[in-house]
């Protein structure tokens, strides 16, 4: 989209000679910003840098060397580009050589970002840098779709440091930005996210990613997945928050809660724990008068938790304040108490919507009608009041029953983020039902109903400042949602009970006091955590599940709830079971999912079972805890009846567990696991499948008919078509078996830099000058017509030597498959191996010359 402009009369003001790049590019930036419309500019997310702010950002970097090769992934007019060169240059006088690669979706601001990256070479050519920018007008995540068709690790980052001030929207499902994401299990809910994602990918270990972003990640089960990749990927540095909603873009009137972040790119950063600042101001222009937090990681963010929601505290007391949060261990579930989201969709039942009190309406309680302390209802907004009983369950109606009400929203700056209301059921006897609009949440009893006690102390609970104040340190939008609520900690029922009793027919301005007296005096005595029951038999199995996992050795990122279900699932130990009487079930991950779901009520997405298998699983087969595929060694690695059990020594020693003989025990497993380890590992390597090349190199391929098919096209198929051929490729299921003789294939006239799109094997016949492309057809499709043009393309430059071959294991297996067989392709079945089909063409077994008469 471009901007409304008149290009008529578009003129770009030009530098005078001692401008700083930074000051012309934020120049500019006012230029266009005026010129721009406020709608184009919320389209693109285009909301420019402060200079100031600018600045700041950069002086975060600590990059030193001769040759810098920096990001930008959203440049608009190039202010905080500018501002970290000009940094680099004043901190790193070895500085030499500079690389900018500049992105911009944005075409009418294409001129101003040309015009600042020419003064800014200029600038460093006067300095005695080389500067070679690249303006690249295009959309950052789809110019680098190639990261995404191949693992993760395999990314082949090239940037020191990056930079931005990324756009801000949100991405549907459809996006196209996030069906690549999708490959990897990345889809986020906002661009900026995925901005990151990316530029993480793209960033050099030890490189830095310097960012102003909104601060919404911090909770919610929308950023999860983008949580869980920042504790993994990136060592998280500094914080810097701003106080006012306002001011950080305060020329663009943006009303958002922002922050900067400064992390390093380093893998599994999250296993150790490790110094994080935490700083804040009021708005960008006092970015140097700050308070400052010295935290470790474990203080903000517990990494064993499912939500790992990052805590943010801007001074000691609010330290004290998590701290104190942390030490309360129940959650609503525990006492029967579940939070959902307003039924009513207005605009869906406008049918059964009513202005006046009428027979057969209910009241229908909207978003403002909840005020701290109380419902006002009705009042006169201009909204409906009733709707209809008639309506039913359609229209999202609830039974007269206790309830605690909940804004889903605040105002943007509102005194307080938690605003909660009772609705006592004798308060509305007349009515059979009542109506909540979908901005609301409410609180309710699964099985019986909550008292007038638990309503009036859960209310005041959330309604008090202790609370509010919590909230705050880790929430960072206006919107609480239901997932949010359920995960607030909680004292014990007692305790909530007793506030229930004690703030009875107490004014709205009392509460507080009395919420802050009740914990401080628990607290003083010691009963709060100390005396009372604090976990439910489900409870307590996790968290003894817990205790043992990190007996063992296992790393914080292991340490929550789905690894400790997933043992206690692989254990069969239910609730009320007991360690002495655990079982060994052979599982697969999709039963052990179930498994949990029902023992356990915790249900996991289906899209979960990766997440089980790569964050879970795979770590306790590295440790020893469980075997992998005990009753089948020679199944594949991607079979859907991959199976888990755990290994009879430790399950032996697990049955100790709770007795006095589990402290010896455990000290002579783990002087014996490393030879345990061993042992497991030679048994499982004899199901692999050796294989001798032709050179007389012996290579390992993982068990399973994929694997066996390869073996016959090396050893049977290679040596009866195309005899004394080289093998330049075989691959695996398992990226550390493959086989890739680059070298070789160069000296050929070809490179591939990555072999994601590779066949499974690739021969060289020397003898007719042939590369012979072979696919084993047992899970994947053969050599179809995309399947060709992908590896024409892959082998370009040596198009006029290719032999395509789809090999299967039997003339069975190639039956669903005949109709998409290319043409100019041959077939070959390994329980027939003297035998071929040939897809046409001009000879048989050969390259395929096209006739260009």
């Amino acid at each position: 989209m471009t901007p409304e402009v008149d290009t008529d009369i578009l003129s770009i003001s030009p530098p005078t000679a001692q401008a700083l790049p930074s000051a012309y590019a934020s120049q500019l930036a006012s230029e266009y910003a005026a010129a721009a419309s406020d709608t184009h500019k919320k389209e693109l997310g285009q909301f420019f840098t402060p200079h100031e702010i600018g600045a700041y950002l950069a002086s975060l970097a600590t990059f030193t060397g001769t040759e810098a090769r920096l990001l930008d992934p959203g440049f608009g007019t190039g202010v905080l580009a500018c501002s970290l060169v000009e940094h680099l240059v004043r901190t790193s006088p070895q500085l030499t050589v500079l690389y900018l690669d500049a992105y911009d979706v944005d075409a009418g601001i294409e001129p101003y970002a040309h015009a600042v990256l020419v003064h800014l070479s200029d600038w460093l050519g006067s300095k005695g840098i080389s500067c070679h920018p690249r303006l690249i007008p295009r959309d950052f995540i789809l110019e680098n779709q190639q990261l995404w068709g191949s693992a993760l690790e395999s990314a082949q980052p090239i940037y020191d440091v990056v930079i931005s001030n990324p756009p801000y929207f949100k991405l549907s499902k459809q996006d196209p930005r996030n069906d690549l994401a999708r490959q990897q299990e990345q889809e986020q809910p906002n661009i900026y996210s995925l901005f990151i994602v990316q530029a993480a990918l793209l960033t050099k270990q030890g490189g830095e990613l310097i960012f102003i972003i909104p601060r919404s990640f911090c909770s919610g089960p929308y950023f999860e997945r983008f949580r869980g990749f920042m504790y993994q990927h990136l060592q998280l540095d500094v914080f810097h928050l701003f106080h006012s909603r306002s001011k950080a873009f305060e020329k663009d009137a943006v009303l958002q809660e922002n922050m900067i972040f400064k992390a390093t790119r380093v893998n599994h950063a999250g296993e150790q724990d490790y110094p994080v600042r935490v700083l804040a101001s009021e708005a960008g222009h006092d970015v140097h008068e700050t308070t400052v937090q010295q935290c470790m990681l474990d203080e903000l963010v517990d990494l064993g938790s499912q939500e790992k929601v990052l805590f943010l505290p801007t001074s000691n007391a609010e330290r004290s304040l998590i701290a104190d949060f942390k030490m309360w261990r129940h959650r609503l579930r525990d006492f029967g108490i579940e939070v959902s989201t307003g039924p009513v969709v207005a605009f869906r039942v406008t049918e059964h919507l009513n202005e006046e009190a009428s027979a057969g309406y209910v009241p229908l309680f909207w978003i403002d009608h909840v005020r701290r302390g109380r419902i006002d209802w009705p009042n006169a907004r201009g909204r409906h009041q009733f709707i209809a009983l008639a309506g039913g369950k359609r229209a999202g109606l609830l039974p007269n029953r206790n309830y605690v009400l909940l804004r889903r929203f605040s105002a943007k700056d509102d005194k307080h983020r938690l605003i909660a209301a009772p609705y006592y059921k004798k308060d509305w006897a007349e009515y059979d039902g009542v109506g909540l609009e979908n901005k609301l949440n409410y609180f309710y009893s699964i099985k019986a109903e909550l008292t007038e006690q638990q309503v009036a102390g859960l209310t005041a609970l959330l309604n008090s400042n202790l609370y509010d104040a919590f909230f705050r340190v880790f929430n960072g939008n206006t919107q609480v949602s239901a997932t949010e609520a359920r995960a607030l900690p909680m004292p014990s029922l007692k305790t909530i009970e007793e506030i229930g009793e004690r703030v009875k027919d107490k004014g709205i301005d009392e509460l507080d006091a009395i919420v802050q007296e009740v914990v401080t005096d628990r607290k003083m005595n010691n009963t709060l955590f100390e005396l009372e029951s604090t976990f439910t038999p489900k409870q307590q199995k996790v968290q003894e599940s817990l205790q043992i996992l990190k007996a063992l050795g296992m790393p914080r990122a292991q340490l929550n709830d789905r690894s400790a279900l997933t043992l206690l699932a692989l254990l069969n130990l239910k609730p009320d079971g007991s360690w002495q009487k655990l079982e060994r079930p052979v599982m697969g991950v999709t039963p052990i999912m179930d498994w949990c779901r029902d023992n356990y009520q915790t249900t996991y997405a289906p899209n979960s079972r990766e997440t089980f298998r790569r964050q879970t699983l795979h770590q306790f087969g590295s440790a020893g805890i469980v075997d992998y595929n005990p009753d089948n060694r020679s199944r594949p690695v991607n079979s859907p009846k991959a199976c888990y059990q755990v290994y009879e020594q430790l399950g032996e020693l697990l049955t100790t567990f709770g007795t006095p003989a589990w402290a010896s025990k455990l000290e002579q497993h783990l002087r014996d696991r490393p030879t345990l380890i061993e042992k497991n590992a030679k048994e499982r390597n004899m199901a692999l499948i050796p294989l001798v090349l032709p050179n007389g190199k012996e290579v390992t391929l993982s068990a399973g008919a994929h694997s066996q098919l390869i073996h016959d096209i090396i050893k049977v198929f290679g040596p009866r078509y195309a005899p004394g051929a080289e093998v330049i490729y075989i691959g695996d299921t398992k990226p550390q078996n493959e086989f890739f003789d680059r070298e070789r294939l160069a000296e050929l006239g070809v490179t591939v830099d990555k072999h994601g799109k590779m066949p499974d094997v690739v021969l060289y016949y020397g003898e007719k000058d042939w590369l012979l492309l072979i696919e084993s057809v047992t899970s994947h499709g053969p050599v179809d017509n995309k399947r060709h043009e992908e590896l024409s393309q892959l082998f370009a430059a040596v198009k006029d030597k290719l032999v395509f071959v789809s090999a299967f294991p039997d003339r069975k297996s190639m039956a669903k498959y005949r109709v998409d067989i290319s043409w100019e392709t041959e077939v070959w079945f390994a329980d027939s191996p003297t035998h071929m089909l040939h897809f046409n063409g001009t000879r048989f077994l050969g390259p395929h010359v096209e006739d260009k008469s």
